[in-house]
């Protein structure tokens, strides 16, 4: 399946640089958010906009695998410091409810660690293969992405599937829910996809509508479990309106009414050279951070929602988004672009948080390696 983190929609945007410097102009204010809730004024203490949770990411290979040396050495890391939170897929091409996740899920909640069920919502083969009828196709044919089918989020089967799937998660025991991919598609050519539901519609309607059935008919069986959702880093900046009605429907105006958590992927590789006045993103993770989630968090703090904010930060080397070139048929990163994430730069990305008051974060490494510190020691008393 193709990696969830797929540079942030750059190819959505036609490759130019991903944070445009019309984003980033105050003029478009917050009149964008017609049905945004009024400020509240709170003279004195602004509310809280994040939670303590400390996490990470864990496959369901990982998590239910009879070799043990990943899952091992990640339970360790929840066991001796700080993290307090785990992050484990159970919905991406197949429903991953596996027995031996189930008992790494019941073993980590009697230790105290929050456990949060990941679900892939709109690229999934298994609802592809139950509701054909909602796949979105491009020349006639299904529109595939890394092997993975597209589904069109304005179809009430795939609704009603992510809620089942959703109960199904909460009733294995999981504390939270968290949705990923739950958008229009933004890679592999799918401007040119046709989508059966939402064809000539808002697509900011399509996802307000879908948001709302989810969140409501889930809240309805468990109305405690917290819903978080995953959200490009780009949707929760200011003036971010327009770009996200017509490309993926992911606005922060909308996604605040509904759900509880909000998840940005604000990963500085993923970010074009150039964005927030930086030459390689990469290399300044405090700047690309503070300035990706600045907005957003002021917006929290003096706003009457629900929602609070825990990031995704970059636990992974990699080269800066834009800046590899063909050398003999293989693609090479250009100098200066590739960079060590290493304990000073994962710290670099914690002190851009801090100093936003947002006190939750969750770590992302596909390959499930967290070996390069930047995670404290648990505290003793």
């Amino acid at each position: 399946m193709l990696s969830r983190r797929n540079f942030l929609g750059a190819l959505a945007f036609g490759g130019a640089s991903f944070i445009r410097p019309s984003l980033l102009r105050s003029e478009d204010g917050l009149g964008i958010l017609a049905n945004a809730p009024k400020p509240i004024p709170i003279p004195y203490v602004l509310k809280a906009i994040s939670d303590d949770r400390r996490g990470l990411y864990m496959t369901a290979a990982v998590a239910s695998s009879k070799n043990h040396q990943k899952r091992d050495a990640i339970l360790r890391l929840l066991e001796t410091t700080e993290l307090n939170t785990i992050v484990i897929d159970v919905l991406e091409d197949t429903p991953m409810f596996y027995p031996e996740t189930k008992v790494v899920v019941e073993a980590l909640k009697k230790k105290g660690v929050w456990c949060i069920a990941r679900l892939v919502t709109c690229l999934n083969n298994d609802a592809a293969r139950k509701y054909p009828g909602s796949v979105i196709t491009r020349n006639g044919t299904p529109w595939s992405c890394g092997g993975s089918k597209g589904l069109d989020p304005g179809s009430r089967d795939l609704w009603n599937y992510m809620v089942d799937k959703s109960k199904e998660a909460i009733q294995f025991g999981f504390d939270e829910l968290q949705y990923d991919y739950i958008r229009f598609q933004s890679d592999c050519r799918a401007r040119e996809a046709y989508y059966p539901y939402s064809h000539g519609r808002s697509r900011r309607d399509v996802m307000r509508e879908f948001f709302e059935y989810l969140t409501t008919n889930v809240r309805a069986s468990s109305p405690s479990t917290p819903l978080a959702v995953d959200v490009f880093g780009e949707a929760v900046l200011q003036g971010a309106g327009e770009i996200m009605k017509k490309e993926v429907g992911q606005f922060y105006g909308d996604i605040v009414d509904y759900f509880d958590i909000i998840c940005p992927m604000v990963y500085p590789s993923h970010y074009a050279p150039g964005s927030f006045g930086v030459p390689v993103p990469n290399a300044e993770p405090y700047k690309v951070i503070h300035g990706g989630l600045e907005f957003f968090a002021d917006y929290l703090r003096t706003h009457a929602v629900r929602a609070r904010v825990r990031p995704w930060l970059q636990y992974f080397s990699v080269c800066n988004y834009a800046m590899t070139a063909l050398k003999d048929g293989t693609a090479v990163c250009k100098p200066g672009g590739f960079v060590d994430y290493n304990e000073h730069m994962i710290f670099e990305e914690r002190r851009a948080i801090k100093d936003l008051t947002i006190t939750g974060f969750m770590y992302w490494n596909a390959r499930n390696i967290y070996n390069q510190g930047g995670i404290r020691p648990k505290q003793t008393s």
